[in-house]
């Protein structure tokens, strides 16, 4: 917490955070949330999965899921192995005992943690009263409140960076950061036994503490014993809610089935009113190699078919074959995000300025995502 503070009263920010205007932009404000919902999604490559399942078919997919969710897929949008990473215990403040079933997870993937010292990281720190994996910095063990410092400043210094370059990356990749600390922070409350805690000090009454009874403890400058603050454990099932989610309150589908639903039935439809619709779009808009957008749609919809049918004999079993046949379908599917980003932050940015326009945006961005979803149903669909 002293690291939020630090960054709220920093110069720096007199003169806008990270380097920036004060007021965040909607595309600000996107980048900065892709940060905290890759967080989510990172559980998606632990243990579990990826004993049996591709860390290069997971991330794929997690990236179709983005677009579906953020509207982007490419530049500070694209979802990478780096970027995705894997399952922390400490980016989500979790409970790590029991992680793996007590086998060393880095024999799957060497990002993941190793074995847990019960001793050390499962102990109740007796100058907080949290447990030590939460913030105890003094013992040698990683902990949640050390791993957000440290991300808070690596975003603090690429908006200082960014300040001297003038660089959009670095920007961009602060508010990533910026958003993976908030994650973080979020989850100390979401996780944690805080707020059972925080009642009985407003005068609540037969709160449970999601503790053992006789675990109340002293602390210094604490006029009575309180209960220890402590977080719970990630399992299986949290896995299938938190990334094969986004269930109903019935529970009727998961993401991974309303991705396949959505471009199964994008397959079905038209896409010539997408390019109807570009070239009745002022010119001037577009540049480059994107001031004909139907024609280049055109070719990229011809290079997208002759692509699937020379995938069509392709069915590797070998896990290093897996691996470059995946990075070739992130190959072949990044042109197709690529054009779609461009275009649609064409359109957005000239919005202001022409007043007809934003009667189009609804509708361009829609037939642009049905054109997206027909290309790249014959490339992701075999992996869902």
């Amino acid at each position: 917490m002293d690291v939020v503070l630090t960054l709220t009263n920093a110069r720096a920010f007199s003169s806008g955070l990270l380097g920036r205007p004060k007021k965040f932009s909607k595309l600000d404000v996107s980048r900065l949330y892709f940060g905290n919902w890759l967080r989510d999604y990172s559980q998606a490559v632990d243990v579990e999965s990826v004993r049996f399942v591709s860390a290069e078919a997971v991330v794929l997919v997690v990236w179709i899921l983005e677009f579906m969710s953020f509207g982007y897929g490419t530049g500070e949008f694209e979802v990478t192995k780096e970027r995705l990473g894997v399952y922390i215990p400490a980016e989500h403040v979790d409970n790590p005992r029991g992680y793996a079933d007590g086998q060393d997870a880095r024999q799957y993937d060497p990002r993941l943690r190793g074995p847990v010292d019960e001793r050390r990281e499962l102990s109740v720190d007796p100058r907080t009263g949290m447990k030590n994996y939460i913030a105890n910095e003094d013992i040698g063990i990683a902990t949640s409140s050390r791993l957000c410092k440290n991300i808070l400043q690596d975003a603090i210094e690429l908006g200082r960076r960014y300040k001297r370059s003038n660089k959009d990356d670095h920007y961009f990749e602060a508010l990533r950061l910026l958003g993976t600390a908030c994650h973080c922070l979020e989850d100390f409350l979401a996780h944690s036994n805080y707020a059972e805690l925080a009642l009985p000090e407003l005068g609540e009454r037969n709160v449970f503490a999601h503790v053992g009874d006789r675990t109340q403890m002293r602390i210094s400058g604490v006029r009575h014993p309180v209960y220890p603050i402590t977080t719970g454990t990630f399992g299986g099932v949290d896995f299938l809610h938190s990334v094969m989610g986004g269930f109903t309150d019935k529970m009727e589908a998961s993401e991974i089935g309303d991705l396949g639903d959505i471009v199964a039935e994008a397959q079905k439809k038209d896409t010539s009113t997408l390019k109807s619709l570009l070239m009745k779009l002022p010119s001037g808009i577009f540049s480059g190699k994107d001031s004909n957008p139907a024609q280049q749609a055109d070719q990229l919809q011809a290079n997208a078919h002759a692509q699937q049918m020379a995938n069509l004999s392709v069915s590797p079993r070998d896990p290093k074959q897996i691996t470059i046949r995946m990075e070739s379908l992130r190959q072949q599917i990044y042109p197709i995000l690529e054009f779609h980003d461009r275009i649609m932050k064409a359109i957005s940015s000239a919005i202001s300025k022409i007043p007809i326009l934003p009667n189009l945006l609804d509708k361009i961005s829609e037939q642009l995502n049905i054109w997206v979803f027909i290309l790249i149903a014959p490339f992701i669909l075999p992996i869902i």
